[in-house]
């Protein structure tokens, strides 16, 4: 800036010196000639060009001042420019410095974090292969006693009394082929009384009960119980056909309950359309564990109206003496007002104590009864209505498959 200052004060100078040249070359005197053709006016008319080219100079002069002045703002103002582009170059120099050093510090994280894999993955595979050596040496050094022991074994002076170490095992199979011999006796007294109750199915319901939803509990005195039984009777109209219902209420019967007071130790199908079950029900009460071993026999039995399902059950509580029989009618028939597309789905349960009479002095056996009885009544109640939910959720599902015809 200061280099253009002095070349304007030299413009400055030089505007100054060419005026006083002027003012100079005014100043000579005329040539005598010229003096005398004019005579004395000629003098005042020579002044006047002076002063003309001294307002020219000075014209001049501010002219070339205004364009220099012109000429600095221009290049001030383009220096201004340049100083911004020369920042932005700067900048952008400094952003492509920084992204190469991030790239590179990433690369480098990279590397680093894949090394430390590798590590990981070199010491888990030196530990797999030291632990395969060990197991095979274990496995070798197995082998060799295996030989020895048999060796061993089979030399004959060592099996003196092997039939003594062997005598327990021998009894625990004589005992276990009793209790299952015993166990399928049970079984084959509840297929006869299955028979025999269906052959009585006809009269379970009566001809002019209603065919809505419900579920009803009482106690009843019936012949043969010796004493009062719990029945439970249900009813379940359905909008699905008698072989869907019965195919329903079937599969639900054959799986494993939900109760998780009830172990299972065989579930098995002998005979078609039959179902035989041993299992455990182990009621929890103030007094201890209940263990009641169960035993149960299930038909199926398919009519052209109807099928019907019937169980018979046996209950034991060997230490008190304590024995209960169970029965159960499911009799799915056809619906009257829609015999081909609805149905009916009707239960009949009924619990009673055998022998109960004899007892009856007894109060902690009465109590143990009661509370038995209590509550596997209580058990199937919730069973049967657990199955009248999943007959109206089929209906609800059968519904929905069904596709309304267009007009």
């Amino acid at each position: 800036m200061s280099f253009l200052e002095r070349e304007e004060d030299a413009d400055a100078m030089l505007a100054e010196a060419l005026a006083f040249i002027d003012e100079c070359d005014g100043g000579k005197k005329l040539p005598r000639t010229q003096e005398r053709g004019n005579g004395s006016k000629t003098a005042p008319k020579g002044i006047k060009p002076n002063k003309t080219r001294f307002k020219d100079s000075q014209c001049y002069s501010t002219q070339l001042q205004q364009r220099k002045k012109a000429e600095l703002r221009a290049l001030r103002d383009e220096a201004l420019e340049l100083e911004g582009q020369v920042k932005v170059l700067i900048q952008r120099r400094q952003n492509r410095r920084g992204q190469k050093t991030q790239v590179g510090f990433l690369n480098g994280d990279d590397s680093q974090e894949w090394f430390k894999k590798a590590v990981v993955e070199f010491q888990k595979r030196q530990k797999a292969e030291r632990k395969n050596r060990k197991l095979k040496e274990i496995w070798a050094n197995q082998d060799k006693v295996n030989g020895a022991f048999r060796h061993v074994v089979q030399r004959r002076t060592l099996l003196y009394g092997k039939e003594y170490v062997f005598e327990d095992e021998n009894a625990e199979k004589n005992n276990s082929t009793a209790v299952e011999d015993e166990t399928m006796s049970i079984i084959a007294q509840l297929e006869k009384s299955v028979e025999r109750l269906y052959l009585a199915s006809d009269s379970v319901f009566p001809p002019d009960l209603p065919a809505t939803i419900s579920c009803n509990t009482r106690l009843k005195r019936t012949d043969d119980s010796q004493g009062n039984c719990i029945e439970i009777v249900t009813t379940t109209p359905v909008s699905c056909s008698l072989r869907v219902a019965a195919d329903v209420v079937w599969k639900d019967l054959n799986v494993k309950g939900q109760d998780p007071e009830r172990i299972y130790r065989f579930i098995q199908r002998r005979k078609p359309n039959s179902l035989e079950k041993n299992f455990l029900v182990a009621l929890h009460n103030p007094s201890g564990v209940l263990k009641i071993d169960g035993f149960q026999f299930m038909r199926k039995y398919e009519e052209p109206d109807r099928v019907v399902l019937i169980k018979a059950n046996t209950l034991t509580l060997s230490n008190m003496g304590l024995r209960f029989r169970d029965r159960c009618w499911i009799i799915i028939s056809r619906s009257n007002a829609d015999p081909k597309h609805a149905a009916v789905a009707r239960t009949c349960y009924q619990l009673y104590a055998e022998g109960s009479d004899n007892f009856s002095t007894r109060d902690d056996i009465v109590q143990t009864r009661d509370y038995i009885l209590s509550s596997l009544s209580g058990k199937v109640r919730r069973d049967h209505q657990m199955l009248q939910n999943l007959l109206i959720e089929e209906e609800r599902r059968a519904a929905s498959r069904v596709v309304p015809m267009t007009a």
